[in-house]
C-alpha cells in the first residue's frame, strides 16, 4: 500500500452564522480541556465498494462549511480571526491508500472549537493530496506540474462539535481529480507481407502527451481545479530496454486533465537510428477517439510493425488503449 502525505484544512462553523464577529473575544480554554479532532480516511476507487455513505458538508441547520469563513483553532487554544488568510487551521497528514477508512497520522494535532463541552461551533475537515503545496485563502497551489502528481479531494466533511465529537464517525474520502495514461509497447517484428524485419533492436526515446494539462491549484472548499495551459508534456523514466513481442511498460503514467482527444509525439529508435511519429491521434476502436475520463486509469498500447526490407524508414505504429483500475475505462491503440 502506498502512503499518502495529504494537506488538511480545518473550518470551525457556527450553526446560527460565519461571520467574524461570531468568534469575537471567547474564553480561550485550556490545552488540557480541548478536544483532539480524529481524521480518518479512504480512497474512492481503490475497490468497488464506497467508503463514506453518510452525507457530508451539511449541519442539521443545513449550514454549510465557508472555507472563507472560518477560525484557526490552535493546539493551545489561541484563536485567530485576523484576516481571511488566517481563518483557518492546518496541517499536513500520512494515511495508507486503502478504499477502507484509515487512521491519518497528522504533523500537528487539530483541535475542535472551544473546549470539550462546547455545543455550537461544528468543525469541518477537507483534504488535498498532494501535500507540500502553498494555501492561500481557499486555493491549494501545488509546488509541481509535471504530471507526476495524484491529486486528489476529499470533500469538506462535518464532525460535529466537541461536545458530540465521541460520535461524529465521521472519514474524509478521496477521490482522483485527473485521468492517468500509461504506455506499453511491443514490437511485430517480423512482416509477413513483405518477409522484411527491423535492421536492429527497437527502443522507445521520448513519448509526448500534445497539449495536456494538469492540476495547478485546487479550491480547498470545493474542489475546483485550476488547470495548467496546454502545453507538450513528457513522459518520465523512458526504459532504455529493447522491445519484443511481449507488451510491457516503457515509462511513468501521467496525470492529465480529462480530452476528448490524445494525441502523441513518439520517437523510437532503430539500430541506432531515430525515427518520429508525429501528432499519433489514440483511437478507442476502429471508428471513435479514446476519450479520456476522470478518475479512470486508461492504458496506451503502441505496437510497432516491421518494415518491408526495402525501406527501413516505413516503420508503422499501431496503438491500443483499456482502462484499468483507479476504475476501469476505455482502452486507446495506436499501430505504427
Amino acid at each position: 500500500m502506498n502512503k499518502s502525505m495529504i494537506m488538511v484544512a480545518m473550518a470551525a462553523v457556527a450553526m446560527t452564522s460565519c461571520s467574524n464577529n461570531e468568534f469575537d473575544g471567547p474564553e480561550v480554554p485550556v490545552e488540557g480541556d480541548r478536544m483532539e479532532l480524529k481524521i480518518g480516511t479512504g480512497v474512492d476507487g481503490m475497490t468497488t465498494r464506497s467508503v463514506i455513505t453518510r452525507t457530508p458538508i451539511s449541519t442539521n441547520d443545513n449550514v454549510t462549511a465557508d472555507f472563507l469563513c472560518f477560525m484557526a483553532t490552535q493546539a493551545d487554544g489561541v484563536i485567530n480571526t485576523d484576516t481571511l488568510s488566517t481563518l483557518y487551521d492546518k496541517t499536513t497528514g500520512t494515511f495508507t491508500a486503502n478504499a477502507t477508512a484509515q487512521a491519518v497520522s497528522l504533523t500537528k494535532i487539530l483541535y475542535y472549537p472551544g473546549d470539550r463541552n462546547e455545543s455550537t461551533l461544528r468543525a469541518y475537515v477537507a483534504g488535498v493530496h498532494p501535500a507540500g503545496g502553498t494555501l492561500n485563502n481557499q486555493t491549494v497551489t501545488f509546488a509541481s506540474t509535471d504530471g507526476q502528481q495524484d491529486v486528489m479531494f476529499a470533500k469538506p466533511v462535518d464532525f460535529k462539535t466537541a461536545e458530540a465529537a465521541a460520535s461524529a464517525n465521521a472519514s474524509l474520502e478521496f477521490s482522483h481529480q485527473t485521468s492517468q495514461l500509461y504506455f506499453m509497447a511491443d514490437t511485430v517484428a517480423y512482416n509477413p507481407t513483405t518477409g522484411g524485419a527491423f535492421a536492429g533492436p527497437v527502443t522507445i526515446k521520448s513519448i509526448e502527451v500534445i497539449n495536456a494539462q494538469v492540476p495547478k491549484s485546487m479550491n480547498v472548499a470545493t474542489g475546483a481545479i485550476t488547470w495548467t495551459n496546454k502545453a507538450n508534456l513528457s513522459v518520465q523514466n523512458v526504459s532504455s530496454e529493447a522491445l519484443t513481442d511481449e507488451l510491457k511498460s516503457v515509462c511513468d503514467p501521467v496525470m492529465v486533465a480529462p480530452s476528448a482527444e490524445i494525441r502523441l509525439n513518439v520517437v523510437i529508435s532503430v539500430n541506432g537510428e531515430d525515427k518520429t511519429f508525429p501528432n499519433v491521434l489514440i483511437k478507442k476502436d476502429a471508428t471513435s477517439n479514446l476519450v479520456s475520463v476522470v478518475g479512470k486509469k486508461h492504458k496506451i498500447s503502441l505496437k510497432f510493425n516491421a518494415p518491408a526490407y526495402a525501406d527501413q524508414s516505413k516503420i508503422q505504429l499501431n496503438v491500443s488503449a483499456s482502462v484499468i483500475e483507479w476504475a476501469e475505462g476505455d482502452s486507446g491503440e495506436a499501430e505504427l
